[in-house]
C-alpha cells in the first residue's frame, strides 16, 4: 500500500513540476528576490536525473533543475525540488536531506562532472 501512496505523490509532482515553464515559475513566487533575480529561469532545464534512494523513496520525490546564472551562463546551479511524502516530519528529516544532498553530490564526482552549487527546496 505504501507503494502505492508514493506512486501518487510522485506522479503528482512530476506531472505538475516537470514542464519548465510551470517550475520557472513557481520558482520566481517561492525564491527570494535576491536569488530568483540571478537565476536565468527561461533557461531553466529538468534534469532526468533522481537522487533519492531506496531507503528514502518512500518519504520523498525530487526533481532536478539546471539554471544557468544571469550574469555568466556558462555557470550553472542545480535547483532541487524535494517533496516529503509524510504525514509528519520525522525526528531525523534534516539528516535524510542532508544524506539526499551528498547522494547529489556523490553521483556528480562519480560521473567526472564538476561540481556546481545546490539549492534545494523542500515543502516541510
Amino acid at each position: 500500500m505504501q507503494d502505492d501512496i508514493h506512486n501518487i505523490h510522485d506522479k503528482f509532482v512530476r506531472a505538475s513540476f516537470s514542464d519548465p515553464k510551470r517550475a520557472a515559475a513557481s520558482f520566481e513566487t517561492i525564491l527570494p528576490t535576491e536569488l530568483s533575480s540571478q537565476l536565468d529561469l527561461g533557461a531553466l532545464k529538468v534534469l532526468s536525473d533522481s537522487y533519492i534512494n531506496q531507503d528514502l523513496k518512500e518519504y520523498f520525490s525530487d526533481l532536478i533543475f539546471e539554471v544557468p546564472l544571469i550574469e555568466s551562463s556558462d555557470q550553472k546551479v542545480d535547483v532541487v525540488l524535494l517533496f516529503e511524502h509524510k504525514s509528519s516530519p520525522g525526528k531525523h528529516v534534516l539528516i535524510q536531506i542532508g544524506y539526499y544532498m551528498f547522494a547529489h553530490y556523490m553521483k556528480i564526482i562519480r560521473q567526472k562532472q564538476p561540481l556546481k552549487p545546490e539549492l534545494c527546496i523542500g515543502n516541510s
